[in-house]
């Protein structure tokens, strides 16, 4: 059977407006205090890139991520389900299946990787408001270490706490610990717990097959 591999492909606007990002997210990660003029001049230079790249999704996460930060929360909210939207549309097929894989290697697929991931954890959170959510962030995570079984993004831990039925504050106070400098991060009982915990599940059967066969 034909494995159906999903690698990005950009227009040729691609590499001008990429490099225009990365501009962008210096600006946003390197200042301590943007000024609203400031912040209007990015939130302005993302909607430009998204203009001439649409399937380009790392600026809607700034984007969504400026918003979040200038207190828009509703804009923030719809800017993400707009980018997590286009993620399926690009990887779904008529059918509604995902891709046999979408590996993390390739450095066209990151952007969509890291929205679905962004979406699925979103999901988590407001499910301590609205029940249910966790449901679907669950089926994005399981979908993600299907595709990408290198699991660049650590999809792995976040699910077997949505299997054991943990919330997100449990899983945040249990397991993410914040850097200086890179923010939350997995905290050294993170893996432990993961390596005795994930043995009861059959989702994680074909992650460490995987892992066997590349070590």
């Amino acid at each position: 059977m034909k494995i159906r591999e999903h690698i990005q492909k950009y227009s040729g606007n691609f590499e001008k407006v990429s490099t225009e990002y990365y501009d962008l997210l210096e600006q946003v990660e390197y200042s301590e205090d943007l000024s609203i003029e400031e912040l209007t001049n990015i939130e302005n230079g993302l909607k430009q890139i998204i203009a001439l790249e649409p399937d380009y999704l790392d600026p809607y996460l700034l984007l969504y991520k400026v918003n979040m930060f200038e207190g828009k929360l509703l804009d923030a909210d719809q800017i993400l389900d707009n980018a997590y939207q286009k993620s399926l549309h690009l990887i779904i097929d008529a059918k509604g299946h995902w891709p046999d894989l979408m590996e993390w290697g390739w450095q066209e697929n990151r952007p969509i990787i890291r929205t679905l991931m962004q979406k699925a954890e979103n999901l988590w959170i407001d499910a301590l408001e609205v029940p249910g959510l966790e449901e679907e962030a669950q089926e994005i995570y399981g979908h993600l270490l299907r595709v990408n079984p290198g699991d660049n993004t650590a999809a792995r831990y976040p699910l077997l706490a949505l299997l054991k039925g943990m919330d997100y504050g449990e899983y945040e106070s249990g397991f993410l610990v914040r850097d200086e400098e890179m923010g939350l991060v997995f905290s050294e009982d993170c893996e432990t717990w993961f390596a005795k915990e994930s043995k009861k599940y059959p989702e994680f059967a074909a992650w460490r097959t995987y892992m066997k066969q590349i070590s």
